[in-house]
């Protein structure tokens, strides 16, 4: 089957913005990181924003977009609404921020955003989830689109934190969180294969190519992590290597999909004799 880019690029690009800020508000729940700061929050802004932009592009007729809003239990729909959400909640803590509001207030509304951004990334996964493509008709989906989007944003999180120069002990700790997120990614991506390996087994349309750099790029991405937690000095060289390997391996884990999703009607439209 096609891999269709849009709707690809779409997950990878706002999911990695939406578990930045997500990883980074847990950072500092955690006490281990100072809260979300402007530029984290516009990031995160930015490539939750673009992400939809991008998925417009697959509709043939981008001016009927309202017209596939229509039904309110649509994959479409629920992704849309998770966006303006974050979006919102975004917005909002910024304005929060600039205004120097109370730090409770921006707690509260963070971990709200931090709650939205994650369920997102496992709602993007979930609106695939279909019978008439028993590849796709499994939880284990929505959870490896979930697990890849938190190492991508777990590297993005990095990233920043070392370009705003924070606390050697805070680089420290992004590292140690981008090996959180690569395990998780591993894991979840790995459940997934396991139960499509008879498919990918078939090697339809280069699978299995997808899937290897699937998992190479997230081994290199959670040996990343590693060196950053003893090396914060080099946090920033590290964090865009990571950012750019975990990209790689959330669009890895989505082509494969793609490659495998051919549906159930193809074997009865297949020509006989």
């Amino acid at each position: 089957m096609e891999v269709q880019w849009a709707l690809v690029l779409f997950t990878v690009v706002s999911g990695c913005g939406a578990w930045s800020f997500a990883w980074a508000m847990l950072s500092h729940l955690l006490k281990k990181a100072a809260a979300p700061g402007k530029l984290e929050t516009i990031v995160a802004f930015i490539l939750v924003a673009l992400g939809v932009c991008i998925s417009v592009l697959h509709l043939k007729h981008v001016d009927r977009i309202l017209e596939a809003l229509n039904r309110l239990t649509s994959g479409i729909f629920v992704e849309a609404a998770f966006v303006g959400v974050i979006c919102v909640i975004l917005a909002v803590y910024l304005v929060m921020l600039a205004r120097g509001s109370s730090e409770k207030s921006r707690m509260a509304l963070g971990v709200v955003g931090m709650v939205a951004c994650a369920v997102f990334t496992y709602a993007c996964g979930s609106s695939y989830m279909m019978d008439a493509r028993p590849v796709w008709a499994t939880v284990s989906l929505p959870v490896a689109y979930f697990g890849t989007a938190a190492a991508a944003g777990a590297g993005l999180n990095l990233a920043l934190k070392a370009y705003l120069k924070a606390q050697p002990e805070e680089i420290s700790f992004a590292g140690a969180v981008t090996i959180a997120g690569s395990a998780i990614g591993i894991v979840c991506a790995g459940v997934f294969c396991l139960i499509a390996a008879p498919a990918f087994a078939e090697n339809v349309n280069g699978a299995s190519m997808w899937v290897v750099c699937l998992f190479v790029t997230l081994v290199v991405e959670l040996a990343l992590g590693v060196l950053a937690t003893k090396k914060p000095e080099s946090g920033l060289v590290l964090g865009i290597v990571a950012v750019v390997v975990g990209i790689v391996a959330a669009v890895a884990l989505r082509c494969a999909m793609w490659c495998v999703g051919a549906p159930v009607l193809d074997f009865f439209m297949m020509p006989l004799g």
